[in-house]
């Protein structure tokens, strides 16, 4: 395995463990901080929006308190006069401020419709309505809240009454004031361009207002036969289908809400799990649920992960190919280097070794030693070659002169020899 490529396996491996280990970080360190910030948003939000239901549900309860203490509406039930009725309902449509209601109508203590801004109104007979009798048999204010499907137009209304009595506390009708939906929308235009899904619901879960016109007029949960037929047969909600959303969850919390709560469910409908905040209206028998897809509270954290995760890989990519463009142009010498080692291995010290053409000091000086190198051993052979030869003359020499006495000693042995066999 060449250094190139230990070189560069290494730097990448560290740049995509600490790269890793960052996003890590990150993504853990940021998702409850950004998602317990978005989930206080969505809180926030939710309670700006029921402020604003509040006050034009508000002002409804207001105009109906004034039309119910106006002196020309008294003076109307204590002497119902036919001929005055065209002034009482220009009266009354005095107090429809930018049609704000669809109709406003007075009705007697058994429910007759006298007067309306609303003519079709007239003459019909609203006993049944829980606004009227609410209104009628209240001992406190007098004031009553409904919502519902109307009978006559056939189109939901908030319904608001109001008990009408005499100076000396007779009671004389109700006065009743269906606000217009569209002003209610007109109104709450901007509501249309959030991404969350908003509902305006009754206390039996049915879905008065969403901004998703699919889920209007439907039911959050699943509503038995038994009280679906109950509904049917109260007129609450016209001839509508039963259709749930399949937000049973919610519903079955509506009891515990007293301000606003915050829960996570699952809808069985879409397979989704959601998040939402339930908020209590509190003077109106009303619930404002305010919820998303849980996945998008995370879908910030996971997206910046994803992209510090391509950029981790990115960094390691580009490294990678810098590295090895470094290399390679850093360490184009070595090949020389291994060359001028091989030839000087072989003996070849006299190999060229042209420093000046390498730029890099460190690549020079190591040029260096080895020229140096190259030059001492070659001079280290020759000063031992020559030891070597002078040495080997002179063993030659000694070898010849101790052959020559050698030779001489047997002579004169054999000489010694022969003088003795002469005796």
């Amino acid at each position: 395995m060449s250094l190139r490529f230990k070189t560069i396996f290494s730097v990448a491996l560290v740049i995509f463990i600490f790269g890793i280990s960052a996003v890590l970080f990150v993504y853990s360190f940021s998702i409850n901080s950004i998602v317990n910030t978005k989930k206080s948003d969505l809180v926030e939000l939710g309670s700006s929006f029921r402020a604003e239901f509040e006050q034009v549900l508000n002002q409804a309860v207001l105009v109906s308190n004034q039309i119910s203490k106006d002196k020309d509406i008294i003076n109307f039930y204590e002497d119902p006069d036919l001929e005055n009725i065209e002034d009482v309902i220009s009266l009354l449509d005095k107090y429809n401020v930018g049609d704000a209601y669809a109709s406003i109508y007075l009705m007697d203590k058994n429910g007759l419709a006298l007067a309306s801004t609303d003519l079709s109104f007239i003459g019909k007979n609203y006993f049944f309505r829980d606004y009227f009798k609410d209104a009628l048999n209240s001992s406190s204010d007098g004031n009553s809240f409904q919502t519902a499907i109307g009978v006559t137009s056939g189109e939901l209304g908030y319904y608001f009454g109001k008990k009408i009595t005499n100076e000396e506390g007779l009671v004389l009708g109700v006065v009743a004031l269906k606000l217009n939906p569209d002003y209610l929308e007109d109104t709450l235009f901007f509501i249309k361009k959030i991404k969350h899904n908003l509902y305006l619901s009754d206390t039996n879960g049915f879905v008065l207002y969403s901004n998703d016109p699919g889920s209007a007029f439907s039911f959050l949960g699943e509503v038995s036969k038994k009280d679906f037929g109950e509904y049917l047969k109260m007129q609450k909600y016209g001839n509508l289908e039963d259709k749930s959303l399949g937000y049973d969850f919610l519903v079955q919390k509506f009891v515990a809400v007293e301000d606003n709560e915050t829960y996570e469910f699952y809808n069985y409908l879409d397979n989704t799990e959601r998040y939402a905040v339930i908020y209590n209206l509190q003077s109106f028998p009303l619930y404002l649920i305010l919820e998303q897809d849980k996945y998008s509270l995370y879908k910030q954290p996971i997206k910046a992960a994803y992209y510090l995760s391509l950029f981790v890989f990115l960094a390691a990519f580009f490294s990678v190919i810098f590295i090895y463009l470094f290399l390679t142009k850093y360490l184009k010498p070595f090949g020389k280097i291994n060359k001028i080692i091989d030839e000087i291995s072989k003996g070849n010290y006299d190999v060229e070794i042209n420093i000046r053409d390498v730029k890099d000091k460190e690549f020079k000086d190591l040029l260096e030693v080895l020229f140096k190198m190259s030059k001492n051993i070659k001079n280290n052979n020759k000063n031992t070659e020559a030891k070597i030869k002078k040495r080997t003359e002179e063993l030659y020499e000694l070898n010849k002169y101790m052959t020559g006495r050698e030779l001489k000693m047997i002579e004169l042995k054999k000489i010694i020899k022969n003088l003795k066999n002469n005796k």
